[in-house]
């Protein structure tokens, strides 16, 4: 009974939900700088959220309790572009953004895989 009522719980949630693209947001925020529209700074934000429901094991521990499943809310990427068309020829762009941001363990902004500082082959004459 509880699956069934999770379950329809998720449904009527994700009916009013928009994915891939709201015709509300379009193509992000943009702010003309000249009245031509040639000139502009804009602001793009995209996400994706996890929601997880884990089976543990029999006799599992969390947070001092013995417990058969635990739950988990995370983002697993969170992104933001901006970009600014300050003459024909001349852009800016920044684009920054977060991994695995959860509540557990606090997310990391390259520290693991090939980011800045995480895994990979580094050019020690530059960084030490």
């Amino acid at each position: 009974m509880k699956k069934l009522l999770t379950f329809i719980g998720a449904v009527l949630i994700s009916s009013s939900l928009y994915s891939q693209g709201s015709p509300d947001y379009g193509s992000g925020l943009k702010l003309n700088l000249n009245p031509e529209g040639d000139k502009f700074v804009r602001f793009i934000l995209w996400d994706q959220l996890w929601l997880r429901n884990t089976s543990m094991n029999p006799g599992t521990m969390v947070g001092g309790e013995p417990t058969d499943n635990s739950w988990n809310i995370g983002n697993r990427r969170l992104r933001a572009l901006t970009y600014a068309q300050i003459s024909k020829r001349y852009m800016i762009l920044l684009h920054f953004g977060i991994n695995n941001q959860t509540f557990i363990n606090g997310g990391a902004t390259g520290t693991s895989g090939t980011g800045g500082y995480g895994n990979g082959k580094k050019n020690t004459t530059v960084l030490s």
